[in-house]
């Protein structure tokens, strides 16, 4: 199933995985690697002082193991470089635009109330009542209520995904859905964690593509600023409209 699911979803099998190391940190130690080493060799070559030759190419060898050790206690100060240069400029805030976009039709269609939507620096948020529920302290997620949350957990990179052929805001996303399951109850097993990832992904798949007319009308009323009102009235909207077009045709 997960490979089917990932074609047709256009994720990458990993993220349909919630136990994968979704880190973007091994091309980043490859690259240093190679070029600490091309570095220390040319530096060995080309430097005649012998004292200045040794601490250099020490200096020089010791970036992939400092590398490692970040990675390994802070790895958000790796990230941070990376995530900075993906995200910024108008291309990135209408990407988020897209990725909310699905979170908030999602949630309309499967019927999870939506707390809110935020706007910071011009970037939307939407907020689900049970999802903010359930990260409380000491907060359990009834199994039946599990489905539609991880729906809707998945919907903003099913979207990115469709639209742009890869996905910039898994992470978060994905430690929600991965903290939903863990909190249900009763607990479930590795692999119906898995089986359920990738059935959201799916179902978030049909939902964008079975209401594609009031996904774009979400993603324009969050485009444009919009509170959640006129968010879920731009939906309605397109809902209202299709019996009057349907009589006029």
């Amino acid at each position: 199933m997960g490979a089917s699911c990932a074609q047709m979803t256009k994720l990458d099998e990993k993220m349909l995985d919630p136990s994968a190391d979704l880190g973007e940190m091994s091309g980043l130690l490859t690259k240093t690697l190679l070029g600490s080493t091309a570095l220390a060799t040319a530096w060995g070559a080309l430097v005649p002082d012998d004292t200045l030759r040794f601490t250099g190419m020490y200096l020089i060898g010791g970036l992939p193991i400092a590398l490692v050790a970040i990675g390994s206690t802070a790895p958000g100060l790796l990230a941070l470089p990376l995530q900075l240069s993906q995200r910024t400029g108008e291309a990135y805030r209408e990407r988020v635009c897209r990725h909310e976009a699905a979170h908030l039709l999602c949630a309309y269609i499967l019927g999870k109330p939506i707390a809110q939507v935020t706007v910071d620096g011009g970037k939307p948020s939407v907020v689900v009542y049970d999802e903010q529920s359930a990260s409380s302290p000491g907060a359990f997620v009834a199994a039946e209520d599990l489905p539609a949350l991880a729906v809707v957990a998945m919907s903003g990179m099913v979207a990115e995904a469709l639209t742009y052929g890869d996905v910039l805001g898994a992470q978060a996303d994905l430690q929600l859905l991965n903290n939903l399951m863990l909190r249900c109850r009763p607990p479930m097993a590795a692999q119906a964690q898995q089986d359920t990832t990738r059935w959201a992904a799916l179902m978030a798949w049909t939902i964008l593509k079975k209401y594609d007319q009031q996904y774009e009308a979400a993603y324009g009323a969050l485009r444009d600023g919009a509170d959640l009102r006129a968010a879920v009235a731009a939906i309605e909207g397109v809902e209202a409209n299709a019996p009057a077009a349907s009589a006029a045709a």
